[in-house]
């Protein structure tokens, strides 16, 4: 895992590590996720999000649309990618 990566899990970690009850997706499917994903395993990580990915599989994990989220009644979505792509 690159440097980057090594520090969006810790900076991920710090500011979820108290808000681990409430099951969340991750907006993102590019190494950043990824390294979140993979080294997050005890978070309660419900899906993903990816537009151009919906129905997909990633990290294990179903690309979800945005209705998708909304019918598994899922509030929270973390941003995890870079911003030129938010």
């Amino acid at each position: 895992m690159r440097k980057e990566q090594e520090e969006i899990v810790q900076v991920f970690r710090y500011t979820f590590d108290l808000q681990r009850q409430e099951p969340f997706v991750i907006y993102g499917t590019g190494i950043n996720a990824e390294a979140v994903i993979t080294c997050c395993q005890d978070y309660p990580i419900s899906g993903v999000i990816d537009v151009a990915k919906t129905g997909e599989v990633f990290c294990g994990f179903p690309v979800l649309s945005l209705d998708d989220v909304i019918h598994r009644k899922i509030r929270k979505i973390i941003v995890v990618a870079r911003p030129s792509v938010h």
